[in-house]
């Protein structure tokens, strides 16, 4: 079922301004809004953000709450739900922030996906994680574990391991296989 119209609109008046609408009626047409960022500041508690709303209007200093866990600075560009808190467009706050033009496309139900504006992206798929980046990948951590129940797999020009200490291999059978050897003694 369809909300009922908007009271302005039924007085002749413009639904999404209210033109014709009481200051109790405006204030809940903007009470929810979208803009574009087009600014962010974040370097405090809580990221800040520049927006254009409504014709133009430049609002600053919007508060952006994210989930716990997770943090994010979308590009300029980006567009924002916002929420006017007592429907005062100067105390409006950013509860969701979006770029269409980066977000993954054609998931399947249930998938979920981190990415970004360089092409990296950490794909949960149906068939498994899918980590995928145009600049280099670091772990940093004091142990490091790898435990597959089937194989190890790593394909690559060049692999280099590096230990200030030594390096151990402990398997039934250790295969080297390589068409030129040097440094084995």
């Amino acid at each position: 079922m369809w909300p009922a119209p908007c009271p302005a609109a039924s007085r002749g008046g413009d639904a999404m301004t209210g033109s014709r609408a009481s200051a109790s009626e405006r204030r809940t047409l903007t009470a929810a809004s979208r803009a574009v960022v087009s600014g962010i500041d974040d370097g405090g508690g809580r990221q800040l953000l520049q927006v254009t709303g409504y014709a133009d209007e430049v609002l600053d200093g919007i508060e952006r709450f994210q989930p716990y866990g997770l943090s994010g600075v979308a590009p300029v560009g980006a567009e924002a739900v916002l929420l006017s808190l007592g429907g005062s467009r100067a105390h409006s706050i950013a509860v969701a922030v979006e770029d269409r033009r980066y977000r993954l496309r054609a998931l399947a139900g249930g998938e979920v996906a981190l990415y970004d504006d360089q092409g990296q992206t950490v794909h949960l798929t149906r068939d498994g994680i899918v980590v995928t980046s145009t600049r280099k990948v670091t772990v940093s951590a004091p142990e490091v574990g790898i435990t597959a129940s089937e194989t190890v797999t790593i394909n690559a020009p060049q692999v280099t391991i590096s230990a200030s200490e030594k390096v151990t291999l402990s398997a039934p059978v250790v295969q080297i296989s390589a068409t030129t050897k040097q440094g084995f003694t």
